[in-house]
């Protein structure tokens, strides 16, 4: 709409898709071991709880994510609170002092995690589709539906569907016992969307300078 109304003739407007140079960032992570052997989870919930749909999980899981890791010691989690969280995280920030397998990440850099995370849970966030570029299982926290996108609507047929804490429970103990379904779909979307735009940087770079 917005060429339409300029003044420029369409035949001199050129479009090259060159992908998301965002995820230039991931192709120098190399996925690795955590050499203590544990189950790591990454989980993410929306920032904020209010608005017409609460789309937030964290009041509803928190106390679920605290037992199971007090219960499990090979298992450990990793909180990333988003930077502009307006509600307490003090239950999950108190469970961590007394745990030093609940870790509360606020780093800026979240991507170093994504190097050995073994499963990466989250409501609607962009983040889900980076999670897929390293065909990472996925759980996403679901309470509505028409939140997505349209390349998350493409792609959420990749991610674990949950809507209540025995589904996340589930979901959990499925991926441990390498009982995981959706990874076919998710190498798929991979090899798709992701794997020939690699480099969009350079690219990027190469267009301007010709």
């Amino acid at each position: 709409q917005s060429l339409k109304k300029s003044n420029i003739s369409q035949d001199k407007i050129n479009f090259k898709s060159i992908g998301c140079i965002k995820l230039d960032v991931f192709n120098n992570l190399n996925r690795i071991n955590d050499s203590n052997e544990y189950f790591n989870i990454m989980w993410c919930p929306r920032w904020h709880t209010s608005g017409e749909f609460n789309l937030c999980s964290y009041n509803k899981c928190a106390k679920y994510f605290i037992k199971l890791i007090d219960d499990n010691k090979k298992i450990k989690l990793i909180f990333r609170p988003h930077p502009k969280t307006n509600y307490s995280i003090e239950e999950l920030e108190d469970a961590s002092k007394k745990n030093s397998r609940i870790i509360i990440d606020k780093s800026n850099n979240y991507f170093q995690y994504f190097k050995y995370i073994d499963v990466f849970i989250s409501d609607p966030s962009s983040l889900l589709a980076e999670a897929l570029y390293f065909n990472i299982p996925i759980i996403y926290t679901k309470n509505y539906d028409n939140v997505f996108t349209k390349f998350g609507n493409t792609i959420q047929d990749a991610f674990y569907h949950v809507t209540d804490i025995n589904q996340l429970d589930d979901s959990i103990k499925n991926i441990i016992n390498n009982k995981d379904h959706k990874k076919d779909i998710r190498l798929k979307y991979k090899k798709k969307f992701y794997d020939p735009y690699k480099n969009s940087c350079e690219t990027l770079i190469n267009l301007l300078k010709n």
